[in-house]
């Protein structure tokens, strides 16, 4: 992928700031890495250093988005936990560098698996086992004690979630799509009690933005893309997580635009919830946990919503956007379909 004009790189002045802030010396390469939609990736090499350089897009659509100092700050922060996680390496908050904001973390030896290769599928029970036990390890990090108490807002966290990306769908000024209003009123209308401890959460928690070890198939080396933490309700992640775990039986319905799904083996929700209680000791109810996975298609519906927005305004060229026409009410439906108890 050929980076856009919005999203390129001054690489002369990038040289300049790494001479103050990054090993090494002589000329600087920067290589656009392809595999994500919304903030940019860059591989940068020095003599015989390498890292990645993450900055947001040239156009934001919401004001809070694509913060990478805030990002930064937790990486920096889980380097004090046992999550696995890039290794930050520097932030730059001076937007004259290279036009935005940019931080910079170590290489992860690593494959991310949008879609699960068959080569791969005798490995499905260990990644879950793995997938869910990283889980629960962040959910169970001591957030106040490694520097993130003010992070986000857990008091009343799941009462305002609905209306929070409610207001960010409309943020984006663009097409109305009905059965995302629909399913923000089913969930505003039966949210659950706020009886959780609140805990530090990814808020984008998933294969997509996970990446398993080459060299320890089956295992987790590090977690991405944590531009979406806060802290709240640890229900927030798994059902994120469980709402695009869609199972053999569902995907002629539900698996239309590639939602992960695992048709050779996926064990079944119902059993990858019952591991995230044993790791955890958290205890919750089925209609509970399916109100957490109608928000997780609310909520993701609501941020493609505003890719699909920026798209239509002429922003960016990635041709996953111009699926979004169709993907972002399909997601809002599947939240329905989850509240009906049909998914």
């Amino acid at each position: 992928m050929q980076p856009s004009r919005e999203d390129s790189l001054d690489v002369a002045s990038l040289e300049r700031w790494a001479d103050l802030h990054l090993p090494g010396s002589g000329p600087l390469s920067a290589d656009r890495l392809s595999g994500g939609h919304s903030n940019a990736l860059y591989r940068l090499r020095r003599g015989p250093y390498e890292w990645i350089l993450r900055r947001p897009p040239g156009h934001l659509n919401a004001a809070k988005a694509h913060d990478v100092v805030r990002e930064y700050r937790v990486l920096a922060s889980l380097d004090r936990t046992d999550v696995r996680h890039p290794r930050p390496v520097a932030v730059c908050e001076n937007h004259d560098v290279i036009g935005a904001p940019f931080f910079v973390v170590e290489p992860v030896d690593g494959v991310v698996y949008h879609t699960m290769p068959a080569d791969v599928s005798y490995l499905v029970d260990q990644m879950v086992a793995s997938l869910i036990s990283e889980l629960a390890l962040l959910h169970q990090a001591g957030w106040k004690t490694i520097g993130l108490a003010d992070l986000g807002r857990p008091d009343h966290f799941t009462q305002r979630q609905v209306g929070r990306w409610y207001r960010q769908y409309h943020q984006y000024g663009g097409r109305d799509v009905p059965a995302l209003t629909e399913l923000a009123s089913r969930l505003e209308s039966n949210v659950p009690r706020e009886a959780r401890v609140p805990c530090l959460l990814h808020g984008d928690y998933g294969f997509h933005n996970v990446m398993f070890s080459r060299n320890w198939p089956g295992q987790v080396a590090a977690v991405l893309d944590w531009e979406m933490s806060t802290i709240g309700n640890p229900l927030a992640d798994l059902g994120y997580l469980l709402a695009g775990w869609i199972e053999p039986g569902e995907l002629d319905d539900w698996g239309e635009f590639g939602f992960f799904s695992l048709p050779f083996g996926l064990p079944p929700r119902a059993l990858v919830a019952d591991r995230y209680q044993a790791a955890t000791g958290l205890e919750f109810d089925e209609d509970e946990l399916a109100w957490f996975r109608a928000l997780g298609r609310f909520k993701i519906a609501v941020i493609l919503e505003g890719a699909f927005t920026r798209h239509i305004h002429g922003y960016g060229d990635d041709p996953y956007f111009a699926e979004l026409e169709e993907r972002v009410p399909h997601l809002a439906r599947h939240g329905l379909a989850i509240l009906n108890g049909r998914a």
